[in-house]
């Protein structure tokens, strides 16, 4: 009878096998979403996902997930996308979109080339904060919520491509929704302090 230590191996080397799989599947992050990121995921509607509901939408529309979990997860998912921007070309087309998008200008959103390359910098330095810091580099959590939040994935379609039964899917899913609230939990915390700690800096150098 397999140990508690093995089925914990078994499921990470299933998620990795789903995370894996995902990125094979997945169109570039800079070709489905840049941006400031839910609104612009929203109003440009030409991702491949077909105007489904992404995950979170998913699993908070149906009470899954609370507000503060969702928000948390969104965030890190909108932080996720932009970190994963990388060529000229693609920060050329999120400066575009986001202008299309908000009317002429994005609100907190870059206006050239020299800002959007600071801003994926800086995304890219609170995305490995978020999973440092916030997930306390959680293998298991980081690859569900880079799929879940920040790759739109459901828990079921993780393990799309797998050779489990339907049974072992769904218990899976579940695992990994029960995954995604503690997440949530963690992220929603970390996203705090370092609001507050921005507040006190501010209000120190005033």
């Amino acid at each position: 009878m397999a140990t508690r230590a093995e089925k914990r191996r078994r499921k990470l080397a299933r998620i990795a096998d789903a995370a894996r799989s995902a990125r094979r599947q997945t169109p570039a992050p800079a070709e489905r979403t840049t941006g400031r990121v839910v609104d612009v995921d929203r109003a440009r509607k030409a991702d491949d996902r077909k105007g489904r509901d992404d995950g979170l939408d998913f699993l908070a529309g149906r009470g899954r997930l609370n507000g503060r979990q969702a928000g948390a997860l969104r965030k890190y998912g909108g932080i996720f996308r932009t970190a994963q921007i990388s060529s000229a070309t693609s920060i050329r087309s999120c400066i575009a979109l986001l202008g299309r998008v908000s009317g002429g200008e994005a609100p907190g959103g870059p206006t050239s080339m020299l800002e959007a390359e600071a801003w994926i910098a800086e995304s890219r330095i609170a995305l490995a904060r978020a999973r440092s810091d916030g997930l306390g580099e959680h293998v298991e959590m980081i690859a569900i919520c880079d799929m879940v939040a920040g790759r739109g994935m459901a828990p079921r379609e993780i393990f799309r491509d797998s050779e489990l039964s339907d049974a072992q899917v769904q218990r899976a899913a579940d695992e990994v929704e029960t995954t995604l609230r503690v997440a949530g939990d963690l992220l929603a915390r970390h996203f705090e302090l370092e609001a507050r700690r921005a507040r006190e800096a501010s209000d120190r150098a005033r």
